[in-house]
């Protein structure tokens, strides 16, 4: 199945298919995985490690959890104009957000960190 995923993948991007590891393939999977162990990690001599998995820390990623209320909400009072008024105002709160996103993502990289104590240091010479 990998295989034919690999080789509809291939025609469709105008490549050649994958290269088979046996003869009908069999073995393609776990070749797959071993290329994945075996491959060399490059990590940038100035990179933190703890800020890759969340970049732009939890309190982004929390901010929109109140948007799902204000839906649910709308949606459980079993009115289609409760429910368009809670849809409207999802989708000012989203836009919000996006802005708010666009702020805090101007910070860091005008200031270079996300550590919060850089960026207030980094505010006082302004």
């Amino acid at each position: 199945m990998t295989v034919i995923e690999r080789k509809v993948m291939g025609s469709m991007q105008r490549r050649i298919g994958p290269n088979v590891v046996f003869s009908y393939a069999l073995l393609q999977p776990f070749a797959d995985a071993l290329k994945l162990v075996i491959q060399e990690q490059i990590l940038p001599s100035q990179a933190t490690k703890r800020w890759g998995v969340i970049p732009l820390g939890p309190g982004l990623a929390l901010s929109s959890i109140g948007v799902y209320g204000i839906l649910f909400a709308g949606w459980s009072a079993n009115s289609k104009y409760a429910f368009l008024g809670s849809l409207r105002s999802t989708a000012q709160m989203i836009s919000y957000e996006l802005i708010y996103s666009s702020a805090v993502l101007a910070v860091i990289l005008l200031c270079g960190t996300f550590n919060i104590t850089e960026i207030l240091e980094a505010q006082q010479s302004v």
